[in-house]
C-alpha cells in the first residue's frame, strides 16, 4: 500500500507516518517508480504505536519494544514489566501534581499572595 493509502487506514498523516520511519519504526520498500510501499505488517505497527502512545508510553519506550514484537519475543512478563513500570510513574506524577495542587490551594489571596507583582517580598 502506498503512504497516503496507510495514512487512511491507520489514521495518521503522511507527515507522522514519515516521522515515524525517520525514528526507524516504520520501514517501506521502495518501488522502481521511486514510490515507497508498506506491508499490511505496517498497518499493524502504526496501530500499536498509535496505541501505546494513548497509553502514555514515548516513542523512545515504543522503539525498545517493537524489535522484540516483530521477532515474536515479546513475552507477557516483559509486556507485564512494561506496563507497571509506566503505571508507578504515572502513580509518581499524580502524586507530584497532588502536592502541587495542595500548594496552591494553600496560598494566600489577595494582598498577601506571594505571586502578586508589587509584593516587596519577590
Amino acid at each position: 500500500m502506498l503512504i497516503g493509502q496507510l495514512a487512511q487506514a491507520t489514521q495518521v498523516t503522511r507527515d507522522t507516518l514519515r516521522f515515524y520511519e525517520k525514528q526507524g519504526l516504520i520501514s517501506s520498500i521502495k518501488s522502481a517508480n521511486g514510490y515507497k510501499n508498506y506491508t499490511p505488517a505496517t498497518r499493524d505497527t502504526v496501530n500499536f504505536i498509535k496505541l501505546a502512545q494513548d497509553l502514555g508510553f514515548s516513542l523512545r519506550e515504543i522503539a525498545s519494544i517493537l524489535p522484540m514484537m516483530s521477532e515474536g519475543a515479546l513475552a507477557t512478563p516483559l509486556v507485564e514489566s512494561f506496563i507497571a513500570d509506566k503505571m508507578q510513574l504515572i502513580d509518581q506524577r499524580i502524586n507530584t501534581l497532588q502536592q502541587l495542587r495542595t500548594r496552591l490551594a494553600s496560598l494566600p489571596l489577595g494582598n498577601n499572595c506571594p505571586l502578586r507583582r508589587d509584593c516587596g517580598d519577590l
